[in-house]
């Protein structure tokens, strides 16, 4: 979590304005350890300061490129890879390789904006030096933030993520095509965030039957022990029996069986966190 405040104390970074103090809530940082060149999400929704100044704000840059970061010195600059800015709303994404990140004590950045005429984009992929060989963002590109592994994209539509933009993917042959370059062929991790659709499977037609086994599909994350607070389960939506009994409602193929002939629906629900997803 982060907290915002203005802050004229201490030292401060040669011809910069403003700056906005930035405290690490420690309470959010995993582990019993802290964490060495750590990229930390900086997410701003909208702030009026960080609009441009012709949107009456004190951004200089309309690209945002007088946007940012230090260490809690005030003057030592950190890598930094801006995700997104909004120069109406002040909306601000950027990922900030933080040197020494506590896992028990509030970490302190700052963000300065307001210097005249930035000379260039200070985005860089040496924010993801801490062993990332790529990165991609899917902010409406495929550009790869941490190397040279850019993408091409095949069937995929951009769409509102958690972060920004994502892609959406209707598995029907979508796909992004990267190379490889800097990749192990021995060891490595792949990690993504990926919000999927609940399926509970296609309409079924029966005679003289009572009960039927569901063809529902459960995704592979809800056996994956990072998700251990996932569930899914069936549930009743119409039909003349408003009590059906289901042998297994958390498996994506569980019988259920009913006392009276006619239409029902049943509807399949993932939840993954704070995500949920249905289908009937």
């Amino acid at each position: 979590m982060l907290f915002f405040a203005a802050d004229l104390s201490g030292q401060w970074l040669d011809g910069y304005c403003y700056r906005k103090r930035i405290a690490i809530d420690p309470t959010k940082i995993s582990g019993t350890a802290d964490h060495s060149n750590f990229p930390v999400l900086i997410n701003i929704a909208s702030d009026n300061d960080l609009r441009d100044e012709t949107n009456g704000g004190y951004v200089n840059n309309s690209d945002g490129w007088d946007l940012v970061f230090t260490s809690s010195d005030g003057e030592t600059q950190l890598d930094h890879d801006a995700e997104h800015y909004d120069e109406t709303t002040g909306e601000y994404i950027a990922w900030v390789e933080v040197p020494t990140l506590d896992f028990n004590d509030s970490t302190i950045i700052f963000l300065y904006f307001g210097k005249d005429s930035p000379p260039s984009d200070p985005s860089t992929s040496d924010t993801w030096s801490n062993g990332f060989v790529s990165v991609y963002h899917l902010h409406d590109d495929y550009l790869d933030a941490a190397g040279s592994n850019n993408g091409t994209a095949s069937g995929n539509t951009d769409i509102a993520g958690k972060i920004g933009d994502g892609e959406s993917f209707d598995n029907n042959a979508d796909y992004i095509s990267i190379g490889t370059t800097g990749w192990s062929l021995g060891s490595g991790t792949i990690e993504a965030w990926a919000n999927t659709n609940g399926d509970a499977g296609a309409d079924q037609d029966l005679c003289g039957t009572l009960t039927t086994t569901l063809a529902g599909t459960a995704h592979t994350y809800q056996a994956s022990s990072e998700h251990a607070g996932s569930t899914t389960q069936w549930t009743y939506v119409s039909g003349p029996d408003a009590t059906p009994v289901f042998s297994d409602d958390t498996s994506p193929t569980s019988d259920v069986t009913v006392t009276l002939y006619g239409t029902y629906v049943f509807r399949w629900t993932e939840t993954n966190g704070t995500c949920t997803t249905t289908d009937d």
